[in-house]
């Protein structure tokens, strides 16, 4: 009961953080807010991805995941001390790119280093042509970015404004089940 009740408070309140950065991240608002929407995303990857992967590894998977870990890391200070006129940040698909790029590298080591390396398990070859093409997807956008930063300023707040409906609907639903299990549990 604890844990259903943890699940759909923690989706209320991430519903509500993602629906009010998809309205802030919509093309009228200017694009320092886009790129602290950035940031945020790239920090929840960094916070509930890559750290619990991070923190489960160790060896050379270790070192490969701590260089991803720091580069995204200064990505997203990069996002951020772009809107002080710190660091100049232009096109944020360029930087998303590098992003990419970043990640699809790290994770064709790390499965690499996991299929011959260590401890020998198996990796469908799919898997590494997946991330091939997220490569050359991220080294073709980094290099010549063919989406404007408005585009990108649209995506990112469809994204943002669908997962929060999404999250919202799911919290709803857990709220639902909780009371209809409280009910039963205090008849």
């Amino acid at each position: 009961m604890t844990k259903l009740f943890k699940n759909y408070v923690f989706l209320f309140v991430f519903s509500g953080v993602l629906l009010t950065l998809g309205m802030l991240s919509l093309p009228p608002f200017k694009l320092p807010v886009v790129n602290s929407v950035l940031a945020v995303w790239l920090l929840v990857y960094l916070v509930f991805f890559l750290f619990k992967k991070l923190s489960q590894s160790y060896g050379v998977m270790f070192l490969i995941l701590l260089s991803e870990f720091v580069v995204i890391s200064l990505i997203a200070a990069g996002f951020i001390l772009g809107q002080f006129k710190l660091i100049k940040t232009d096109g944020l698909c360029s930087i998303l790119g590098l992003t990419l790029w970043v990640h699809s590298i790290s994770a064709l080591i790390s499965g690499y280093y996991a299929t011959y390396v260590g401890k020998p398990r198996c990796i469908p070859p799919y898997i590494f042509l997946i991330y091939i093409a997220l490569t050359t997807l991220g080294v073709y956008t980094f290099a010549d970015p063919y989406l404007s930063d408005t585009v990108v300023t649209w995506i990112a707040s469809i994204f943002s404004l669908s997962v929060g409906v999404v999250s919202l609907i799911f919290a709803i639903v857990f709220a639902a089940n909780g009371k209809k299990s409280l009910a039963d549990s205090f008849a």
